[in-house]
């Protein structure tokens, strides 16, 4: 009764819109003879939720509540008839038979609710017979047979082992019901031979089955509540059988319709007679809750290949990278900082990223790798951010005793750090005894692909706490850990550690007004901060900087900074003298000039940096410049292949003149106006974009942040989760399964593991050898598959599988398998409690986009304080070529 009333559901929602409104209901209340007048309060009784329509569930639930005028409806649906596949080339039924020469000797037809049938066997051994069949009812090496049944409970009668639906002239009995175990099968009168299947057969219910040939058997197709399935097939084949007899049964059997075509109906025409109930109304993503997502990809700096399983970790969850050092995610509102602006236009965080974007910072720790962080962002309205994060091998490590302290060589660039004896401590500040590993990974900030790698935005606070951007000279990271794995800072008192730096950078500080301090990394903010005290060296000599002049001289005689803007004359930049208020700061004793720091940072040949450090992390050794005194501000437009506006995309300043790079995103149509540049410099302008990936072997699942259903069960969305995520096809192309797998030592984004492994709290210093073999041990016991999506060839439907379940299935109406992206993936009402059903968005399937890099220019800036106009950046419809 439910199969046709999704038939009948169907055809009187004329217009495919999943529900009926009053206007259709009044028109089936007419044929089934309710007076017009009694049509609003019929409607009005059926619309429980009192949303002016009624969708699928509520009209069924209607039509079997008893209430008035639904046995009407019930009967006016069983009376529509079904929508058989066309042109059958035979129809026995009742209502009437085709070809009209076609003659039968069967019973006085009963009806019920509408349908009516023939009833048969039974003490009165009733049976159809065909008198002449015209020539119609044999089967060639191609054909369709359907047929329409109920077998009644208890009509089975005794010594009977099956109840047979139809017949051949040959004594083949087509389809049949055993008595016992109510499964369809197919016997051979002549030999005995018989075929089951384990498709049960329901009790009191119609039922159609579809038969076709299939190699040298015969394929079932039945119905049940999720729409047609193949059940299986006999190992017996009906061609040149010719149908002689119907309902030949001990028991009683009721046959409504039997139908023949010369020809393989397919599954869409088999699967339209009795359609799947219509999906739920989707819910609407939620307008308060916009989205933002980002993908990314972390790469090796030095061969640009994919990182896996590195550890992405943001404010309120993680992820790992796959086998292609891909990740993805999605952030809420409460995960993303949005600074305000200084009147001068500029983030008060430092950030130059334009007012319609906001940001997270992520951070990333590998096995190996020196640790690295990077800023998502992300238009206020929603959006995604691509990410292309570059790691480095950890260069140099050396294990030495605490007590000793020792030296660490980076051979291929030739740096060094020294450690002071008992210079480490634990953060809390107690000391350390034994055996510490001391790590090293310089910077070639000389190199694109090398600086990318950079911790932040090139963002600073200053050292009046004023927002300024930085132009390397050379920088790297230094990390230390325990026997333990445990984190090792410098001890507060202690002789440091003494960083020696070779470099082939150069700056032009007198163009900048600036001096080279050093500066660490702030993960917490996500901003560079400057190390007031660490005394920098160039070449052996000490630099005249703000370090310099705090130490080396007290504060009360320190002259005047110099203020300003640089000025142009014939013949380059002219002195400080030339444009300072004040006269320039007398020489520091102890350090060089201005004039030969000036000459000694200003060439591209090698030189040492050295500094003492009282904390370890990311150092830096930059000059500063402010905007907008030594800056101008880039603005353009950003075009897709077709010259849309594409929104969204993350923009980078790349210096070719000088080592700083500066953010910004293309907002509303597609525009951008603050991303920050040295002014009279070349610059290039990078596009970080996310393209389609290349063939089939990867599948992508994910729910948009706003459509995502946070108020469903715990259950929904413990079983969500799992779903979502990276999937792999297992085998070739003919494979038809993509599977997910599990790691029982990594964590989703429900949250940040408190038991993370220690190493990698120290962020990136690997263990000993022996934890590195337990851990694999464990990680390869732990692996295994969380979810699978795969081609359910019996439905002709693609499945979503969670612990053997489907979850959402996506139906293929037609012979092909198609595949599993895109679109019209639904869920299964088994898989969810019934108060989730409306909650449930159904998520994105679609191939996992790769985060790729295009460079437009170079451009020149000119003079500072201006807004250069680089034009349109037309993204490339072609992958663009790696960051290099």
């Amino acid at each position: 009764k439910r199969l046709r009333l999704v038939s009948a559901f169907r055809k009187w929602d004329a217009d495919h819109k999943g529900f009926i409104c009053e206007a259709d209901l009044r028109k089936v209340l007419k044929e089934a003879g309710v007076p017009e007048d009694q049509a609003g309060a019929t409607f009005a009784e059926a619309d429980t939720n009192k949303d002016g329509k009624l969708d699928y569930e509520e009209f069924v639930a209607w039509v079997f509540s008893g209430g008035d005028h639904a046995a009407k409806v019930r009967e006016a649906a069983a009376a529509a008839g079904l929508p058989w596949p066309q042109d059958p080339s035979a129809v026995l039924s009742p209502g009437g038979s085709k070809p009209e020469k076609l003659q039968l000797a069967a019973p006085v037809p009963c009806k019920d609710e509408g349908t009516m049938y023939w009833s048969a066997g039974g003490p009165a051994k009733t049976r159809i017979r065909i008198v002449e069949d015209a020539g119609a009812l044999k089967l060639g090496k191609e054909f369709s047979v359907a047929v329409r049944f109920r077998v009644p409970s208890g009509a089975s009668a005794g010594g009977a082992d099956y109840e047979t639906l139809l017949m051949g002239h040959d004594s083949l009995h087509w389809i049949a019901v055993e008595c016992a175990g109510r499964r369809l099968c197919c016997v051979s009168g002549k030999t005995g031979k018989s075929s089951v299947l384990d498709h049960v057969v329901p009790a009191d219910e119609w039922a159609t089955i579809f038969l076709q040939p299939r190699g040298e058997g015969t394929v079932v197709w039945a119905f049940d509540a999720e729409g047609l399935v193949e059940v299986g097939s006999f190992d017996l084949s009906l061609v040149g059988s010719r149908l002689d007899k119907l309902g030949w049964a001990e028991g009683v059997v009721d046959i409504a319709e039997v139908l023949l075509w010369t020809r393989p109906v397919p599954w869409r025409e088999m699967s339209a007679v009795h359609p799947r109930p219509p999906p739920p109304a989707a819910r609407p993503p939620s307008a308060g809750k916009p989205r933002r997502t980002f993908r990314g990809q972390v790469v090796d700096v030095a061969s640009g290949q994919g990182l896996p399983d590195v550890k992405v970790s943001w404010p309120k969850g993680d992820c790992r990278t796959d086998e292609e050092g891909c990740f993805e995610a999605s952030l809420s509102d409460a995960e993303t900082e949005a600074p305000e602006e200084d009147d001068d236009g500029v983030r008060s965080s430092g950030s130059a990223m334009s007012a319609a974007s906001s940001a997270t910072v992520l951070s990333f720790v590998g096995e190996g790798l020196a640790p690295a962080s990077a800023a998502a962002r992300c238009a206020k309205a929603g959006g995604e951010a691509s990410l292309r994060v570059s790691m480095r091998r950890i260069s140099a490590s050396s294990v030495m005793d605490a007590s000793a302290g020792g030296q660490v060589v980076d051979e291929a660039s030739g740096s060094s750090l020294t450690v002071a004896p008992d210079a480490l401590a634990y953060p809390d500040g107690s000391p350390v005894e034994g055996s510490v590993t001391v790590s090293l990974s310089v910077i070639d900030v000389t190199d694109p692909a090398s600086l990318a790698s950079m911790p932040g935005d090139f963002s600073a606070v200053g050292e009046d706490g004023a927002s300024v951007f930085l132009q390397s000279l050379g920088a790297a990271w230094i990390g230390a850990s325990d026997e333990a794995g445990r984190e090792v800072t410098v001890k507060e008192g202690s002789d440091g550690v003494t960083l020696d730096l070779k470099t082939k950078a150069a700056a032009d500080s007198e163009k900048l007004g600036a001096d080279a301090e050093m500066w660490s990394f702030n993960e917490d903010t996500g901003k560079w901060e400057l190390l007031q005290k660490s005394l920098l060296k160039v070449d052996g000599q000490t630099a005249p900087n703000s370090a310099a002049r705090s130490t080396l001289q007290p504060a009360a005689s320190k002259p005047s900074r110099f203020s300003g803007g640089p000025k142009k004359k014939k013949g380059g930049w002219k002195k400080r003298a030339d444009y300072d208020d004040e006269a320039p700061p007398e020489l520091i004793e102890g350090c060089m000039s201005p004039e030969a720091f000036r000459k000694a940072v200003g060439t591209n040949e090698e030189k040492t940096l050295s500094t003492n450090l009282t904390k370890l992390g990311y150092i830096n050794c930059d000059l500063a410049y402010h905007h907008p005194q030594r800056a101008v501000m880039l603005m353009g437009q950003v075009l897709g292949p077709n010259r849309q506006p594409m929104d969204g995309v993350q923009l980078w300043s790349v210096g070719r003149d000088y080592s700083g790079r500066c953010p910004d995103v293309a907002k509303d149509g597609g525009k951008f106006g603050a991303m920050i540049a040295q002014f009279d410099s070349e610059v290039d302008v990078e596009a970080h974009v996310n393209l389609p990936g290349e063939g089939d072997d990867k599948l992508s699942v994910y729910i948009e942040e706003r459509g995502f259903p946070y108020k469903a069960s715990a259950e929904t969305l413990k079983l969500l989760k799992r779903l979502l995520g990276k999937y792999m096809r297992e085998g070739g192309d003919s494979c038809m399964v993509w599977s997910k797998k599990k790691k029982g030592a990594s964590k989703t984004s429900e949250g940040t593991d408190k038991g993370e492994n220690k190493a990698e709290k120290v962020k990136g210093v690997s263990k000993t050898s022996d934890s590195k073999e337990q851990k694999a041990e464990e990680k390869g016991a732990a692996d295994c598959v969380d979810a699978s999506i795969a081609w359910c060839s019996s439905r002709r439907q693609w499945q979503t599988i969670v612990d053997g379940n489907p979850i959402f299935v996506k139906d293929v109406d037609d012979d092909s398998e198609g595949h599993p992206f895109g679109g019209a993936w639904r869920p299964v009402a088994a898989a969810f409690p019934p108060a989730d059903m409306d909650k449930i968005v159904v998520p994105v399937f679609e191939r996992p986009y790769v985060p790729a890099v295009q460079k437009f220019g170079p451009f020149k800036t000119g003079p500072p304080g201006e807004f250069v106009d680089v034009g349109e950046l037309v993204i490339s419809s072609v992958k663009p070529v790696p960051l290099s």
